[in-house]
This record gives C-alpha cells, structure tokens and sequence, in this order.
C-alpha cells in the first residue's frame, strides 16, 4: 500500500508544470504550499480532498482511504501503539456506526 505523501507526489509529479500552478489555485494551495505537500513538510487539510478529486479527476473515497490510512499509520507509529489498535479501531467503527444509523417507524395502523 503507497503511503498518501508518496500518492500525492506522483499525482503532482504526473501534471506538467505549468498545469500544476493552475490546477493548485483552483484548489486554493499556492505552489510554495504544494510543494512542502509534495515532500511531506506540510499536510493537507482534509477539507481540501473533494476539491483535489475533482480537479486531478480522482475517486474521492481512494483518496480518503489514503489520507486518513497515512493519518492513522503515523499515529501509531509516533505513539508506538500495537497493529492491535487497528483492529480496536475498525470495531469502534462499526459500533459508532451502528450506534449512529437511524432506525425506522414502525406503523401499528392497519
């Protein structure tokens, strides 16, 4: 699995120069900014990925399994946590997820 600094640099490395400073400003990040991206001193906000598919034409939920997979990988490694926690996470996941889903109105009228 490519982690998501190495995704975004073949993304942006793909995109001739010239394209890349226009496509940048069309998602709000000047070329400074994309850069420091591109080599991993700075992050993206994760509000910016719906705007980043869309302009490099990429699948939104790629693009978030990437992100939040490297934001979660680079957690654990800093806080020397066990693979286990992932596994505690997917769990709490789908708890949240059942918790969270809406539950439908039963009609008791003939």
């Amino acid at each position: 699995m490519l982690n998501f600094q190495f995704t975004l640099t073949r993304i942006f490395s793909n995109i001739v120069s010239v394209r890349t400073l226009k496509n940048s400003c069309k998602i709000k990040i000047d070329s400074a900014g994309l850069s420091k991206i591109e080599t991993g001193h700075k992050k993206m906000k994760p509000e910016t990925l719906p705007l980043v598919a869309e302009v490099f034409s990429l699948e939104i939920d790629k693009l978030k399994e990437q992100y939040y997979g490297e934001e979660i990988a680079q957690r654990l490694y800093k806080y020397n946590c066990p693979e286990t926690a992932l596994i505690v996470a997917e769990e709490r996941v789908k708890y949240i997820k059942q918790r969270s889903a809406k539950q439908g109105s039963l009609n008791f009228n003939p």
